[in-house]
């Protein structure tokens, strides 16, 4: 498999939500990304939808979350790990222990100080917070009188944004085109309110070409939401060390049905959790009472975790 790295550097603030309108997350999770893409493809030439799931079915393209890098330095999520301190360390501090349970997204350079217990928590938190800032703004809903209503955003400081690595074994210019529509377009929610548009930059995935190699760990850890497959599940649950999301929300389409109707409950496992058993997940199926699928993506984007 080969990776490269899809950068988003936002030019306006972004809304991405997770339970209420008023949120404003960092980050995007795959499964989000992968629809976003969908979107773009069923707008361009006939047939490239159905391309872009038999890519992702089959494995021929797989995708990280969309996380967080600051200039330089690409963050990953925090390994879901029981971490014993380094007594020649900070780690057996009180402040440092509230530190460390803040903390989500460390750098990638630094993984084995992490995995170690020699990383500085206070320090990494304070450096994060270059990334950006939360904010909520209001907007209004114009019909038969003007309506008030308050979103949750995100901006990205400058030097600093989302970036996404995508496996590939074929047909990586297509994926490319895709993430080229999708920055005019934008991604999150409000995007009518200009929320959401961005820069996209390819480049390279030195950083992370060892780790996503590293077959031998004996821990691997999911850069992504995923999900086995129904006949994987018990076997990868053995040591597994993971969080559960549930994944929801209404279908976008005006062909699906003459209602907004929502997609079937989704539960996946979160980017950072950790198992010995890899497994290969799906593009689910998560349309009920509609006119066509509705995909969810829950393929897992693996990394070697040395204990």
């Amino acid at each position: 498999m080969n990776y490269t790295i899809f950068k988003m550097r936002f030019k306006a603030a972004v809304h991405i939500g997770d339970k209420s309108l008023t949120d404003s997350e960092m980050t995007i999770h795959a499964d989000t990304v992968f629809s976003a893409l969908c979107h773009e493809a069923l707008k361009s030439n006939e047939g490239e939808l159905e391309k872009l799931v038999s890519l992702s079915k089959e494995g021929s393209i797989i995708l990280s979350d969309a996380l967080p890098f600051i200039e330089q330095d690409y963050y990953i999520p925090k390994p879901i790990i029981h971490i014993e301190g380094n007594s020649e360390s900070r780690s057996d501090d009180y402040g440092n222990k509230k530190a460390f349970k803040k903390l989500k997204y460390i750098p990638v350079d630094l993984i084995d100080t992490y995995l170690n217990g020699e990383f500085d928590a206070p320090y990494g938190l304070e450096d994060f917070a270059k990334l950006g800032k939360t904010d909520t703004r209001t907007l209004a809903t114009i019909r038969q009188e003007t309506k008030p209503y308050h979103v949750g955003t995100f901006t990205f400081f400058d030097n600093s944004g989302l970036y996404v690595i995508v496996g590939y074994e074929k047909e990586v210019d297509f994926i490319e085109s895709l993430f080229n529509a999708l920055s005019y377009s934008g991604i999150g929610g409000r995007r009518s309110s200009g929320l959401g548009k961005f820069e996209v930059e390819r480049c390279g995935c030195e950083e992370f070409i060892s780790l996503l190699n590293n077959t031998a760990a004996k821990k691997k850890m999911t850069l992504s939401v995923s999900m086995a497959k129904n006949e994987e599940l018990e076997g990868c649950l053995v040591n597994a060390t993971y969080t559960l999301k549930k994944r929801s929300g209404f279908v976008s389409s005006a062909t699906y049905a003459d209602r907004m109707l929502k997609k079937r409950d989704f539960y996946a496992f979160g980017a950072g959790s950790c198992f010995e058993n890899t497994f290969e997940g799906d593009v689910f199926d998560v349309s009920q009472d509609g006119s066509h699928p509705v995909y969810r993506y829950a393929k897992p984007m693996f990394m070697g975790v040395n204990m």
